[in-house]
């Protein structure tokens, strides 16, 4: 049946045929860190690395482990990306909502991504959360644009007791614009969170801070609702179509394990962070990585399923393919801010923040392992415009914080 929080503008039928051009998949899976990352954490991210290099070498990806972004934020990692473009694009500095209009105003109207892909005629499909729209532009060649509006369907579809559910509603109405000043409000004074606390029924919350938080703790069931699906679409349609999709997996909550079983506490869908960061310390700090590295390998579960059914089709031979993050994991201590560099954890908060994954699949080129350090924002050039080849040798890494251009000096390798 046809979920409720799923809109779908556009051809729901299956596409034609577009002659004998290479099907196009792009799929940017949110908050993923890079492969040299996961190494350095060490045992506790062992189920994800091995689903990583298990899945990027059985289907013949390269894979960049000391990848990384310029951009610890996916309001400005992925415009930046989608204009192939290492250097800012002006935002409002309105309020959060209006701002978040803007951006996505912004990354419709200016994506030259999209602009290439509609010059070479290919019909694309769009797969998008809430949180940032791609249709806007009536210029580029958007078959279907697919949205997951809200997660109260994929509550509604969970099999969760109704405590849980109850309390996953809860969160759902805290998370709205509506409620976050009283969220701010009420999380600043620790006689109503102690007291908060205390109710079985508010005791959903892993931290009350979440209830402030730009995502709900169920945005990752959307993220998976459009992994499903767009491998429903690209095996239903003929070859030569473009997919982009811009999936809220593995970023928090993290709320599968590694077999993509739903916890069944939502107590414990954690997410990455407090707002004042004052748990993401030492024991606390690998608590969170050890469920993000279940939740890693649940994505590549999903993935492997899903390439296992492409190649048994027949479709991969003629299919390329970028995968990437857009930021690191953002399991950090400190806020990354302009102030960042002038702390003394900066250092060591650096490949949280921005090492990311990046991998291409080309036909007809052999995969493996490419150790330059090469930049998200920099790939789409590379796979669109150049066969999957980077013309440059790597700079040294770099982000922006803000308007301020900073050395990237420790972020791991491999």
């Amino acid at each position: 049946h046809q979920r409720q929080d799923v809109v779908i503008k556009g051809q729901t039928e299956p596409l034609p045929s577009t002659g004998e051009r290479q099907t196009t998949v792009h799929l940017i899976l949110d908050q993923h860190t890079s492969l040299a990352h996961l190494k350095r954490e060490g045992e506790k991210m062992a189920t994800s690395l091995s689903a990583i290099n298990r899945f990027y070498d059985t289907y013949g990806f390269t894979l960049y482990p000391n990848a990384y972004s310029h951009y610890a934020t996916t309001k400005n990692a992925i415009p930046n990306m989608l204009n192939m473009s290492a250097h800012p694009i002006p935002v409002s500095v309105k309020t959060r909502f209006k701002e978040k209009k803007q951006i996505i105003e912004k990354t419709a109207f200016k994506n030259r991504v999209f602009d290439h892909l509609s010059s070479e005629n290919y019909p694309i499909r769009v797969y998008q959360s809430r949180y940032m729209g791609f249709c806007k532009n009536d210029e580029h060649t958007i078959a279907s644009c697919l949205t997951v509006n809200s997660a109260l369907s994929s509550i509604e579809e969970t099999p969760l007791m109704l405590h849980g559910k109850t309390g996953l509603l809860l969160d759902h109405f805290a998370a709205s614009s509506t409620m976050k000043t009283l969220g701010l409000f009420i999380n600043s004074m620790q006689f109503f969170s102690r007291t908060f606390d205390a109710l079985s029924w508010l005791g959903q919350f892993k931290h009350l801070s979440v209830i402030t938080h730009e995502f709900n703790k169920s945005s990752t069931l959307e993220g998976h609702a459009i992994l499903e699906r767009l491998f429903q679409d690209m095996l239903r349609d003929a070859p030569g179509a473009a997919y982009y999709a811009h999936v809220l997996s593995p970023h928090h909550p993290f709320v599968y394990d590694r077999e993509c079983r739903l916890k069944p506490d939502p107590r414990d869908w954690i997410i990455h962070f407090d707002l004042d960061h004052s748990h993401v310390t030492g024991s606390d700090r690998d608590e969170r990585y050890r469920a993000y590295d279940e939740q890693i390998a649940c994505v590549y579960k999903t993935l492997e399923e899903g390439f296992q059914k492409l190649e048994k089709a027949g479709r991969l031979e003629n299919m390329r393919f970028i995968l990437h993050g857009d930021h690191g994991s953002r399991i950090t201590e400190m806020a990354i801010t302009a102030g960042a560099v002038l702390d003394e954890r900066w250092p060591k908060n650096q490949m949280d923040a921005f090492s990311t994954l990046l991998a291409m699949r080309i036909p007809g080129q052999t995969g493996g392992i490419d150790t330059s350090a090469r930049s998200v924002q920099d790939a789409p050039r590379a796979f669109y415009l150049n066969g999957g080849r980077f013309e440059d040798d790597p700079a040294p890494p770099w982000a922006y914080i803000g308007q301020y251009k900073v050395p990237l000096d420790h972020l791991p390798t491999q």
